[in-house]
């Protein structure tokens, strides 16, 4: 499920456009996994994004982070993230609280 998303266009992406992409695990941070996209045309990165998920059981709960990485196949060997990427998190958590008005 994903939580949060950032996307960065270099280029644009046109309906109909065939691209390749590139997907990578960056590691864990409380309960989310957080993952690398970058869509490439050719050789030339047409956009890059970092995607806030989490992994669920048909049968409820979450996978844990050894059974991701698992099929993933590759991870960072300290799973940890960047530290802007958890205060973006943050301040994407903390945006959405006070245009709800929580």
């Amino acid at each position: 499920v994903v939580a949060g998303q950032t996307i960065t266009y270099r280029k644009s992406l046109n309906p109909g456009n065939k691209f390749e992409l590139h997907t990578r695990m960056l590691g864990f941070h409380d309960k989310w996994s957080y993952i690398s996209q970058t869509f490439y045309i050719g050789e030339t990165v047409y956009a890059h994004a970092i995607v806030r998920a989490r992994f669920l059981r048909k049968t409820g709960g979450t996978v844990p982070e050894d059974e991701v990485i698992a099929v993933a196949g590759t991870c960072p060997d300290d799973r940890k993230i960047p530290q802007w990427i958890i205060t973006w998190t943050e301040n994407t958590k903390n945006s959405v609280s006070s245009q709800s008005g929580q």
